[in-house]
């Protein structure tokens, strides 16, 4: 977007030509503290997960590994009883 900065106040772009009021010093400074919070965040968040364990791998189960191809044993049917479904 191309526009003329007249003043500290007013925008003119070239394109419609309206003047607009630039954003308020506290907005602004509000705008770049939320754009650096995440930075100065994220090593502290990491930390903590860190020293609570996290990302390490637990110990499998030993059958787990034991265990290596196609499981073949089929769970047995589950039939119902035909007595109670009458269609009349």
């Amino acid at each position: 977007m191309t526009a003329l900065y007249l003043s500290n106040n007013l925008i003119i772009h070239k394109k419609n030509k309206t003047m607009k009021e630039k954003h308020s010093v506290k907005f602004l400074r509000q705008r770049k503290m939320m754009l650096v919070l995440p930075v100065l965040i994220f090593p502290f968040v990491t930390m903590g997960f860190w020293a609570l364990g996290g990302g390490q791998v637990q110990a499998k189960n030993n059958l787990a590994d034991n265990i290596k191809g196609l499981n073949l044993q089929l769970p047995d049917a589950n039939l119902k009883d035909d007595k109670n479904a009458d269609k009349h």
